[in-house]
């Protein structure tokens, strides 16, 4: 269940204030007490950042941990207006998918079986959704945190990786959100500089808001193309920099069943044998991650390679 502690090393670069500043009129002479009276004023309470779930850990040099897992149980409705990752140095990505029930040790099981809700790179700011929409985390759930780390250092590395979420009031939802992972689940990514398409067709009618290009160490390049109504428009085409890894807003997109997402990611692979799909940094993945609305349940689009 969460909470409003928040650890020391977050708070430099908490991006939002967590204070009220409150200022006093002063009289221009401090001799004679001030015969105006000022009005009684209110300030809102501003919206602030609490934990949603968190993991310490360490890591020795070269070490790697592709899906640190923590598991904890919704006690309670949560509805999100906001999330972001606590992302110290050595947190590349974050998942974090619902299951019902804590067994197991692995955390992206529950990913691979379509329950995703949320993911975030190293680079990422987090995601706050369009008015009246919520991310929804139902109680009775297993929140999912999956934590790739790699220290890429000659020390060792310590800190504390997590999620923060700003809640909604539930009578303020109009939708709910959920992801969708537009790409290939199957990839064989060979020596030198080569390039995998993928084109999937939307099945039910959505809304996308944002958008996670999502690759690995190899990744050089993704380019996100979509078709609605036999229109087609280029969404992200952008190099592709492991260490800056960022959601992005877009224009409200509206799909019909039938149009289709194209994800079309370029290697290059240094290395004298092929890569394949994987967890790991070691392997790669080629996903147009988009955040959309009402929520269908989060899955994968899944279609010709």
């Amino acid at each position: 269940m969460p909470t409003s502690k928040t650890p020391t090393h977050r708070l430099a670069a908490n991006a939002l204030p967590l204070l009220v500043l409150l200022t006093a009129a002063c009289s221009s002479d401090d001799s004679k007490p001030s015969t105006r009276e000022t009005p009684p004023t209110t300030t809102p309470p501003e919206k602030t950042w609490t934990i949603l779930a968190e993991k310490d850990w360490t890591l020795a040099p070269g070490d790697e941990y592709p899906d640190l897992c923590a598991k904890q149980q919704l006690t309670r409705d949560i509805y999100l207006s906001a999330i972001r990752p606590i992302h110290p140095k050595g947190t590349h990505h974050t998942f974090v998918a619902l299951s019902d029930t804590g067994d197991g040790e692995r955390c992206t099981t529950a990913v691979s079986r379509g329950t995703l809700i949320y993911a975030a790179g190293a680079g990422s700011e987090g995601l706050t959704m369009p008015e009246g929409v919520a991310l929804k985390l139902p109680a009775g759930k297993f929140l999912n945190l999956s934590l790739h780390l790699y220290n890429a250092t000659g020390g060792e590395l310590r800190g504390t990786s997590g999620l923060e979420m700003i809640e909604m009031d539930p009578a303020d939802v109009v939708h709910e959100s959920s992801t969708l992972l537009a790409g290939p689940v199957s990839l064989q990514i060979p020596p030198g500089r080569s390039t995998v398409t993928h084109q999937c067709t939307i099945s039910s009618e959505t809304t996308a808001f944002a958008i996670f290009p999502h690759m690995h160490q190899l990744g050089r390049h993704l380019k996100t193309t979509v078709t609605i109504g036999g229109q087609s428009k280029v969404l992200h085409d952008g190099a592709y920099d492991f260490e800056e890894q960022r959601q992005i807003p877009i224009e409200l997109l509206r799909f019909a069943p039938g149009d289709s997402v194209a994800t079309e990611c370029t290697y290059e692979n240094p290395g004298p044998s092929t890569v394949t799909f994987g967890e790991s940094s070691d392997t790669e993945m080629c996903f147009s991650v988009l955040f959309r609305y009402p929520s269908t349940g989060p899955g994968f689009c899944i279609g010709a390679r």
